[in-house]
């Protein structure tokens, strides 16, 4: 598989010196580029030696290994948290012993230090200026190693959560690969894929407050004693109301988020998987025009979503407002303890007080929930990471079940499977991954030009490769989206034909080709080329079987008869009848292909370009560039509530910040004695206002956070449904450049920091910027003259704002796109891992796997650097602040590009205007293009080349509507003759339709354009795929229900449209011939008749005389 693209750019860190490290100036380059220049992915600094994937990865699973062995020996359940724990916990205790220093030393020292430079200026002091400097320096020093402290632990501590989350990524792909059949089944992309973007992402935040869960009693114990050698008694007063406050209620509300959070995963889950089906099957959905139904499906999962989330966001939001008015509370029962018990207060103590009452607040009800909160919702991730060996029903068309025992792929009831020597292997349905054609080729293995074009050669690719703009270098689509059905099939076919096997399992390989193209391949390919190699094939075509060697016949899971073709047709009955449902194909005469159909390859031929010429480049994802647009924040807001909602916001946000303020403000006032009138005077009424600022501020911040909350989450709701819908109305050439991993990208991980991360973001942002203002005010009413120093600090906050925003928002930007690739890489690896186990290639995939790990690593990086060295230059900036006043107070051209084959397909994507059309189709002497979309397509059936089921019941499957009633759709599901195999309507369909063979899912396909019962039919290639029987009751059917209407069918069985009204021969995209078959056939030159005259000579006589019927009756008709 393709690699991501591998840049060089060394990352500076590595050769900084220390002091660099301390002040983030090894970042300094990528600031100041950023600053003046559009970042591009290039620009990402490598991945640092310690994070990469594939170390981070072997570290845990060597872990996991010793964690099974020892749960086995103890006869216990294996802990994946124990390995987690035994990777991991050094690091973790590093930097708690960093952040215990920072909570239990500076953070108690430094309010007793402005204690003392505060009552310095009390008249009462007697203290010298010495003294006073000496205190100034302290505070200064202290916030100086609290900012490196802080912001160095909390980096450090971000990075392992980002190590592990890179292990478990790393370890879950590894798991993907070992995956039985059944596992695979049952578990869908969309579900790992969820698991990748949410779950493996708690890790990311858990650390960061994680030490402060046994940090919190000590800190607590320490801070009480400080308080009580200030006030006594009283302490315990605010010690008590704190501590009631926080811990017992966060942690109940910890344990109830706990809960929601295990069920919003389940349904994330459920909305991912589906959305995953639908980008899957979007083609089909498009042309049943069934997008109403599915995006009121995908609407009202979303809506069981978002009632969890919000009931979540209204605990976070009650939460958060308890941040503000905690502290407040306390200090205000506390005051008034101490001034009941008699005692006069002074502004050192008060400030010392709300000092220590702030950094337990911080602490107990913020750090403390945060991090139990970070516990339990990492906790049911690593309960969804463990993942057990899951076990399904799953029912695979007979003969290909066969090969899987062969690989291994199945376990065998009884008996045993031995293979001797190596095998490689062709899937029935082709796997093809985004990359060129020549690395799905070559899939790992060395390039040797001569074997290489021999494999081209006669697996009939020449052609194609000829008509591709940059031959075999051409990009691939997702899944081969930019190929036809019979390209994707012969590459699917040369990638096992040219790994060198002993045996070559090739599952129906020929089904999904022309006529002339599968004797090519049957002959030049499986007889020829791999002549001496053991050959088994799986095929439906037993005009082929005269030329085997040996023939096994399978029936309902059995070997019904198995010898040689002679033997066979001497001995059994049933051998011989079912050659007479394929009228005898065996009798075909081989002939040789024409050169104009596949020319001779050639040095210079046009299959391969010269290897130094420049290769296509995919269309890479659309980034945003430059700053967020103000009119952004206000379509965000009003897409989630009414202008009544937002100035309830707006008018709660200001009253509730004017009520904290003011309390503040009111504490000041009264212990300063400047009250004109009461102040002391009454002491009660004075305690009176303040507690009703207090409640002002409780109850307004309160609705504040549930408005908000309640406006984000109907936003988020509303724009999810919008950009839904949005993706239901593109045209398919977006589903063909789009990998499906970019597009769920956006509706797991981007849907997922709108739902959660956004909404908490902006409400703390807010809050924060709430507070300042209130603090700026305070100080300017207070101190008018400490304008000044604050306009210059505001300027170079603006500064450093400026310099921060650009390269910040590029890089946000780039670890939402590199993680795209990774989820493309995981979903293409799940529905290939048969091929990918049967070629051995584990070891390959899982290495690109890491390389794109890496590259999103290494942006995620630098997201959380450049953020962390942002926080440390406002902190630098506010100590200068601070010592200034205690000194003097004392941000689609290229694109996957490739032509289908002959263009029969690309037709049907004009008919449903499912591609942009040039010139005009007619039905009815109407101009398709006048006639509404959904109108047109309502009226077109269609059984698609790829029969497409979604994860639902078989009810949903056939009419999602609901606009027929059982007895209508068992009569359908009766006449094609499935009634007997179904016991319900409501029987469960599983992803894909995996529990039901190809022919069956072919079947119901048909089953749904005989309840459409439109007026036009289209057949694009439904009989490619199954077997003589099904195809008999497919072509049975059809001409029973669809007598009246127009049946257009795309086909390599010419015996199936022989008695067609008309034929239309393409090629290349341009009509060669369209006439009645008869008249065709009577052109000895002609396109058609050499197609048919290639079917061998009895079967082209049997086809002429179905022609020369069907065109007697037409005649007459005439």
């Amino acid at each position: 598989m393709d690699a991501s693209k591998k840049y060089d750019n060394p990352n500076p860190k590595l050769s900084a010196n220390l002091l660099s490290k301390l002040i983030f100036w090894w970042l300094k380059p990528l600031f100041s580029y950023g600053r003046t220049h559009d970042l591009e992915i290039k620009d990402i600094y490598n991945v640092m030696p310690k994070d990469v994937s594939q170390h981070l990865g072997d570290k845990l699973e060597r872990n996991w290994i010793k964690e099974v062995k020892s749960a086995e020996g103890a006869h216990r359940k294996p802990s994946f948290f124990n390995a987690l724990r035994k990777t991991f916990a050094w690091s973790f205790a590093y930097y708690g012993g960093w952040q215990f220093f920072l909570a239990v030393v500076l953070r108690v020292l430094q309010p007793y230090v402005l204690g003392l430079l505060i009552w310095h200026f009390d008249p009462r002091a007697m203290s010298t200026a010495t003294q006073a400097y000496t205190y100034a320096s302290a505070v200064v020093l202290m916030s100086l190693c609290i900012a490196l402290i802080t912001h160095h632990s909390t980096l450090g501590l971000m990075e392992v959560g980002m190590r592990m989350r890179v292990a478990c990524s790393s370890l879950m792909y590894r798991k993907i690969l070992r995956l039985s059949k059944s596992s695979t089944n049952a578990t869908t992309p969309g579900q790992i894929i969820n698991l990748l973007s949410n779950d493996v992402a708690r890790f990311e935040q858990l650390f960061i407050t994680l030490h402060y869960i046994w940090i919190l009693p000590i800190q607590g114990a320490l801070i009480t004693f400080m308080i009580w050698k200030s006030v006594g008694i009283a302490s315990l007063a605010g010690v008590f109301l704190i501590s009631i406050q926080t811990i017992p209620l966060q942690g109940y509300m910890g344990k109830w988020i706990s809960k929601l959070r295990l069920k919003i995963a389940v349904r994330t889950d459920e909305r991912v998987r589906l959305m995953s089906e639908i980008i899957g099957g979007i083609q089909v959905i498009k042309m049943y025009t069934w997008e109403k139904p599915f995006e009121k499906l995908v609407s009202l999962v979303r809506s069981h979503e978002i009632d969890v989330l919000t009931l979540t966001s209204y605990l976070r939001g009650f939460t958060l407002a308890t941040f503000v008015f905690t502290e407040r509370t306390t200090l205000y029962f506390t005051i008034m303890a101490y001034v009941l018990l008699g005692n006069s207060i002074s502004a050192d103590k008060v400030f010392s007080m709300a000092q220590y009452f702030n950094i337990l607040q911080l602490t107990m009800a913020i750090l403390y929930p945060m991090a139990v909160s970070a516990v339990a919702e990492a906790s049911v991730s690593i309960k969804r990471l463990q993942v057990r060996q899951i076990t399904a029903n799953l029912l695979f068309l007979i003969n290909s079940s066969f090969l899987q025992l062969i690989l291994r792929e199945l376990q065998q009831s009884h008996g045993e499977i031995r293979v001797n020597g190596s095998v490689s292997y062709a899937s029935q349905e082709a796997w093809l991954f985004s990359g060129t054609v020549r690395n799905n080729i070559l899939f790992g293995q060395p390039y040797d030009k001569k074997k290489y074009n021999e494999v081209v050669r006669v697996c009939a690719l020449t052609k194609d490769f000829q008509q591709f703009n940059y031959g075999d270098k051409t990009l691939v689509g997702d899944r081969g989206a930019s190929l036809s059905g019979g390209q994707r099939a012969r590459i699917n076919l040369a990638r096992a034909v040219y790994r060198n096997a002993d045996i070559y399992l090739l599952d129906d390989p020929l089904s999904a080709v022309d006529t002339h193209v599968g004797k090519h391949l049957f002959n030049e390919c499986i007889k020829h080329y791999l002549q001496n190699k053991t050959r088994i094939l799986v095929t439906h075509q037993v005009q082929h079987l005269k030329s085997c060697d040996y023939i096994i016949v399978l029936n309902n899971g059995a070997i019904e008869c198995d010898g040689t073709f002679a033997e066979l047709q001497n001995k059994h009955t049933n051998f011989l009848s079912m050659l007479s449902v394929e009228e005898n194909k065996g009798d075909a005469e081989v002939t040789e292909v024409d050169e104009n159909s596949t020319p001779d390859i050639s040095i210079n031929s046009g299959n391969s370009k010269d290897d130094d010429e420049a290769e296509p480049e995919e269309t890479e994802e659309l980034m945003a560039k430059g700053n967020i647009s103000k009119s952004l924040y206000w379509k965000y807001f009003r897409a989630g509530g009414s202008m009544l909602m937002i100035l309830t916001f707006i008018c709660s946000l200001i009253l509730g910040q004017t009520g904290s303020s003011g309390s503040d403000y009111w504490v000041a006032y009264c212990i300063n004695g400047i009250s004109t009138d009461t102040s002391y005077l009454d002491r009660d009424t004075a305690l009176w206002i303040y507690g009703a600022f207090i409640i002002a501020s409780i109850v307004l911040t309160s609705i504040r956070n549930l408005v908000f909350y309640k406006i984000c989450m109907n936003a988020s709701k509303n724009l999810h449904n919008l950009m839904f819908s949005c993706l239901l109305q593109a045209p398919m050439l977006f589903f063909d450049t789009h990998p499906s991993g970019r597009i769920l990208n956006r509706f797991s991980k981007d849907v997922g920091a709108v739902d959660e991360i956004l909404p908490r973001t902006m409400i703390e942002s807010i809050q924060i910027f709430a507070v300042m203002i209130g603090i700026l005010t305070q100080v300017l009413v207070i101190n008018w003259w400490t304008v000044f120093p604050m306009l210059v600090m505001g300027f170079l906050y603006w500064q450093i704002r400026n310099i921060y925003l650009k390269t910040a928002q590029d890089m946000k930007r780039f670890e939402g796109i590199t993680k795209s690739p990774v989820f493309s890489h995981v979903t293409s690896s799940l529905l290939g891992l048969t091929t990918i186990r049967s070629a051995g290639a584990q070891d390959m995939v899982r290495k690109e796997f890491d390389i794109h790990q890496d590259l999103h690593t290494s942006s995620y990086y630098l997201t959380i650097a450049t953020s962390t060295a942002f926080g440390f230059a406002l902190d630098v900036v506010s100590i200068g602040f601070i010592a200034f006043i205690a000194y003097s107070f004392i941000i689609f051209d290229d694109g996957i590009v490739g032509r289908t084959g002959a263009g029969k397909t690309s037709l049907i994507s004009a008919l449903f205007r499912l591609a942009n059309l040039e010139g005009a189709i007619h039905i009815d002497n109407f101009d398709t293009k006048q006639i509404g979309l959904h109108d047109l397509r309502k009226k077109i059936s269609i059984i698609p080349q790829e029969p497409v089921l979604f994860s639902a019941t078989l009810r949903d499957n056939l009419d999602p509507f609901h606009n027929f009633d059982d007895a209508t759709l068992w009569a359908a599901l009766d006449d094609v003759e499935l009634k007997t195999s179904i016991s319900s309507l409501d029987y469960v369909v599983e992803q894909g339709g995996a529990n039901f063979s190809v022919g069956q899912r072919q079947l119901l396909c048909l089953a749904r354009a005989i309840l459409r019962n439109n007026k036009i039919l289209l057949l694009d290639e439904a009989t490619a795929n199954v077997d003589p029987t099904t195809d008999f009751l497919i072509q049975k059917t059809i001409r029973q229900k669809f007598t009246n209407c127009t049946v257009l069918t795309i086909a390599h069985r010419l015996n199936t449209i022989m008695d067609s009204d008309k034929v239309l021969v393409m090629d290349h995209g341009q009509v060669l011939e369209f006439d009645h078959p008869y008249v065709l056939l009577k052109n000895e030159q002609g396109h058609f008749t050499s197609m048919v005259k290639e079917t061998g000579k009895l079967m082209s006589e049997q086809l002429k005389k179905v022609a020369e019927e069907v065109w007697q009756i037409f005649f007459h008709l005439q």
